[in-house]
């Protein structure tokens, strides 16, 4: 109960964000920045933490400003630019933390692979737009070059924020309600991601990223940042697995190295179901063995197919 609690106190923040800033949040802010729970953190009582983000967070080359359109948050930042007590404040955000997993705080990793941060049970959903040209690129879906470029083919309910070279001083939601045109009682947008019960916590290398922080996305250093942001449900094909979407934490406990979303995926401490914010605020739980088509179609924002939450 807890943990859909949290999902809907999820939903609601994504609400209020919607009705302050005339739009969605945006799922990262691009590479190695902060993603949409970082942002939502005003909306989510944690004001304060936003606050210390704003003023520690550094800009990179390419944004001469201080301001928090690019927000930096990389291991330099959290190694150097935070106090044991900020980084601590940060892994106390008890709303993103499912307690059926994570039993006390602070909820933090350290990592030598640029993922250090606060953890999260939960993850935004991804749907990728595959095509023929870009399938060794498929993870790219935290940046934004242009509507043209294979990194614009994210058809998830939360997209990453316009990017339109590399002077971007300030940003704007990218997309408003209407960009769910199933209506919002047939999109999910969170979900529970999947840990095996072995691996809760484990963030030491690339090899190793099944619970790494949710403060950053990158998809040109691979997927391990971007998978503990959001989560990828796609169709059986090439690319993707034909088993179900979501996960018992009993899965792939004996497995090193999650490739693409045959391993990365939804899944819970919670026997036999996942739980999923769905766009309407509501939480749903959907069992472990529904159907991949199905998990498809609710996870697409602009399919045009509307299916009943099972």
């Amino acid at each position: 109960m807890q943990c859909g609690n949290n999902l809907k106190q999820t939903g609601l923040a994504v609400h209020n964000f919607l009705s302050t800033r005339d739009g969605l949040p945006p799922i990262s802010l691009g590479t190695a920045r902060a993603t949409s729970f970082v942002v939502l953190y005003p909306y989510i009582e944690q004001q304060s933490l936003y606050d210390t983000l704003l003023s520690t967070a550094q800009p990179t080359e390419w944004n001469n400003n201080d301001g928090d359109s690019w927000l930096k948050t990389d291991n330099n930042w959290w190694n150097n630019g935070l106090t044991a007590e900020q980084r601590s404040g940060f892994g106390s955000v008890t709303a993103y933390v499912c307690p059926s997993r994570r039993s006390k705080g602070p909820y933090y990793t350290s990592s030598d692979y640029d993922l250090n941060g606060p953890l999260s049970d939960y993850a935004a959903v991804i749907r990728y737009q595959y095509d023929n040209t870009d399938n060794a690129n498929w993870q790219r879906w935290s940046e934004y070059y242009s509507p043209s470029q294979r990194f614009d083919r994210h058809h998830g309910p939360l997209r990453c924020t316009n990017r339109q070279g590399d002077a971007i001083q300030s940003w704007t939601p990218r997309d408003g309600i209407s960009w769910w045109s199933d209506g919002t009682s047939n999109q999910i947008v969170y979900g529970e991601k999947h840990v095996p019960a072995k691996h809760v916590g484990t963030c030491s290398s690339s090899a190793q990223s099944w619970d790494c922080t949710y403060i950053t996305a990158s998809g040109d250093q691979g997927s391990a940042r971007n998978f503990n942001a959001g989560r990828p449900i796609h169709p059986a094909t090439a690319e993707g697995s034909p088993e179900p979407i979501t996960r018992s934490s009993k899965e792939f406990n004996d497995q090193e190295y999650p490739r693409r979303d045959n391993l990365y995926s939804f899944g819970s401490a919670h026997t036999g179901i996942c739980q999923f914010l769905v766009g309407d605020g509501s939480v749903a739980t959907i069992s472990v063995t529904t159907s991949r088509a199905i998990m498809v179609a609710l996870a697409d924002a602009t399919d045009g197919v509307s299916v009943s939450i099972p």
